[in-house]
């Protein structure tokens, strides 16, 4: 499963690369997954599907019935990460893997000096990875480098 896939461009890349595996995408928006069920047929795949959903409040029916569950680029966007993470626990198999990639900068702005690519991350992050976080309860605020 794919939490936060967004328009499903890394899904539906994995999808085409593993034609015998299954994969899930759950995406929060309704464009996102418009957008991701668009891309699946132009690729014609057949081995993924999308869901509109919230990783804060996963399907009680998928109750460890995934081998693995990747977060990419979006845990510091939830306003409740700790929640979240409860959830894809909740999903994975017992012996399933869990994988989650977010961006690689120090949380410290001392430590990011001179490094262009984190000015450019702190920015985006003002207008829209904090703003996310911030948008419900419990308003956790961590942004792209929090």
């Amino acid at each position: 499963m794919d939490t936060g896939c967004g328009p499903g461009s890394y899904t539906n890349v994995l999808a085409a690369r593993f034609p015998n595996s299954t994969f899930t995408g759950l995406e929060y928006a309704k464009r996102g997954v418009e957008m991701a069920n668009k891309d699946t047929d132009v690729r014609d795949l057949t081995n993924i599907n999308f869901v509109l959903g919230d990783a804060h409040d996963l399907p009680k029916e998928w109750a460890e019935s995934f081998d693995m569950v990747f977060v990419y680029d979006v845990l510091h966007d939830l306003p409740n990460p700790h929640k979240a993470l409860k959830e894809i626990y909740k999903v994975l198999k017992k012996d399933g893997c869990f994988s989650c990639i977010d961006i690689g900068y120090h949380s410290d702005p001392v430590d990011n000096k001179d490094d262009h690519g984190a000015a450019m991350y702190y920015t985006a992050s003002i207008f829209f990875c904090l703003a996310s976080s911030m948008a419900e309860e419990p308003h956790v605020g961590y942004g792209a480098l929090g």
